[in-house]
């Protein structure tokens, strides 16, 4: 079947619902004009512990938090809604979809126009007072720490006097997923008959056990990635855009249309050639890493696979120094998971710099815009 075809079956299945749910992820965002600021040497997070993001670093030193977001917050202002984000909210005000459960803290389905928006990890656009609990715009907070309160504290709440630490809504590492977001978000998956994932690896818990909660309801899915997920041989439809190992490539139907895509090496990234190399990464398909370095001509001694998010801490560091040391080779990881480890470290670590490059990235875009636009005109004649 042809990926026009499977769009047509996706809007298809959107029309015959009328109750879909969709589940977004970081993929769906990064068309939005929130630039890679993780590039070591320039990147917003080569500045930072990745610590300033975990509950005991923020109580800590909040001040380290908020200059990072002194840093972040002009480039989340300046990100815009993309045409993903504006044909959810198209279908959402068609009645065709019931709203969006979100992995993301952009505020980007909000501001193109879905009013029904369960943003399970926070936003950055809100902050509260971790005493009271008073909400305040991240803006104003933001304007506060620019004219120099560092760390910004509430001043009182219904008159009373207050002097709790602000904190952004979004969820750092170490803290639960916010109750109301998570409720609601399971009670629809449990009600849907269609929940359709866009730009999620379904890695991350417990947001991945969603679409685990839809199928045992029996709803039906659709999953719309990069590359596989874990739960692509359970999905009614898989749209797969990416690169794939001829493995795991045999194990996908043939119904399911796929576009390449490659690891496109920058042009003023090291080479490895001919080089040891000790190679780590913590994400969901690190194979497309290891790769890319024996493309180059890298003699890969050794390759360390860790779970997807992780954070390196000293005895994981220490453990991957040994590893180099014994083989004498140099340590190479991904600067996605460069930014995790700690700054005391990351000397030792060189990076492989690249990005994903599709053979006709904007097909399938236009694809789901045109079929899906034309349906929902039809269903208004």
């Amino acid at each position: 079947m042809e990926l026009e075809e499977q769009i047509e079956e996706l809007a298809e299945l959107i029309l015959r619902h009328k109750n879909a749910i969709t589940f977004s992820g970081a993929g769906i965002s990064t068309d939005s004009g929130i630039p890679d600021y993780r590039t070591p040497g320039s990147g917003t997070w080569t500045k930072y512990d990745s610590s300033i993001v975990s509950i005991p670093g923020f109580l800590r030193d909040p001040t380290q938090y908020y200059e990072y977001a002194m840093d972040m917050h002009p480039i989340r202002k300046a990100a815009k809604p993309n045409s993903a984000h504006l044909i959810l909210a198209k279908l959402e005000k068609a009645g065709l979809i019931e709203g969006v459960i979100t992995q993301n803290v952009d505020g980007l389905h909000l501001e193109a126009g879905s009013t029904v928006v369960h943003e399970l990890h926070g936003s950055t656009r809100r902050a509260s007072c971790l005493q009271c609990g008073q909400l305040f715009s991240m803006d104003e907070i933001m304007e506060r720490v620019q004219n120099g309160e560092n760390p910004p504290i509430c001043k009182e709440f219904e008159d009373q006097p207050c002097q709790g630490l602000i904190k952004p809504t979004t969820v750092f590492f170490g803290e639960p997923l916010p109750k109301a977001p998570w409720d609601a978000s399971m009670d629809k998956s449990r009600e849907t008959t269609l929940m359709i994932v866009i730009g999620s690896s379904l890695q991350v818990s417990p947001a991945n056990n969603l679409p685990d909660i839809a199928l045992q309801t029996g709803s039906e899915l659709v999953i719309i990635d990069l590359m596989t997920t874990p739960f692509d041989s359970r999905a009614n439809l898989v749209i797969v855009i990416g690169e794939i190992s001829q493995d795991v490539k045999d194990k996908i139907p043939s119904t399911v249309p796929i576009i390449h895509a490659k690891f496109q090496i920058s042009t003023d990234n090291k080479i490895y050639k001919n080089q040891k190399v000790t190679a780590f990464a913590g994400i969901a398909y690190p194979e497309k890493f290891y790769n890319s370095l024996s493309e180059q001509g890298a003699i890969l001694e050794k390759k360390i696979s860790y779970p997807d998010h992780h954070i390196f801490d000293e005895n994981d560091m220490l453990n991957l120094a040994e590893n180099a040391n014994l083989t004498k080779s140099v340590l190479v990881t991904t600067k996605k998971d460069f930014v995790r480890i700690p700054k005391s470290y990351r000397s030792l670590v060189s990076t492989l710099n690249g990005e994903i490059k599709f053979e006709d990235e904007n097909l399938l875009k236009e694809i789901l815009s045109n079929v899906i636009e034309n349906k929902i005109n039809d269903l208004a004649l």
